[in-house]
């Protein structure tokens, strides 16, 4: 398997770029190694948060109080060490149900004036283990993670507030 830097796709430089379409070529393969889950701040929408409270088998205002954390919007709990509350020996504990973030990650999303999606690779933690390939499609990541009912529930939100 050939390990690509997102800089090598690009062609160099420090910009993110945001030029991949579905039909791009990008995989990555996860080790597992938990570097993702620390000192991030992760927003959830509706529907990550009903998501995650079926999960968990907890009613929503249960979840609300004892996961989440309040800014701007709502976002999961970190613990003293910068990890996610959900981070349980390097694994993810609510992986099933997992935020869109997360399921996307190293991949960033932006939504254009049109509300298109326009698709790049994100820095990776320095200490992430996971591969950037060019193996597949950011389609075929999208499908394997399984990104599309988050996806289309964004794209509806977003449609609905114009």
């Amino acid at each position: 398997m050939l390990n690509i830097s997102p800089m090598t796709i690009f062609g160099g430089g420090e910009e993110l770029h945001f030029g991949l379409g579905l039909d791009s070529p990008f995989n990555f393969t996860c080790q597992r190694c938990g570097s993702c889950c620390y000192h991030r701040r992760i927003g959830l929408n509706e529907y990550e948060v009903e998501q995650l409270a079926l999960h968990l088998g907890v009613e929503r205002e249960e979840f609300i109080s004892r996961f989440l954390n309040f800014d701007t919007q709502p976002e999961i709990k970190t613990r003293e060490d910068g990890s996610c509350i959900f981070l349980d020996n390097r694994r993810c504990g609510v992986h099933p149900a997992r935020p869109l973030v997360c399921r996307l990650y190293p991949l960033g999303l932006l939504f254009g004036r049109n509300n298109e999606s326009r698709w790049g690779i994100m820095p990776v933690h320095p200490d992430c283990l996971g591969l950037i390939t060019l193996e597949g499609t950011v389609e075929a990541y999208l499908k394997s993670q399984g990104a599309r009912p988050y996806l289309n529930f964004e794209l509806s939100r977003r449609l609905s507030s114009t």
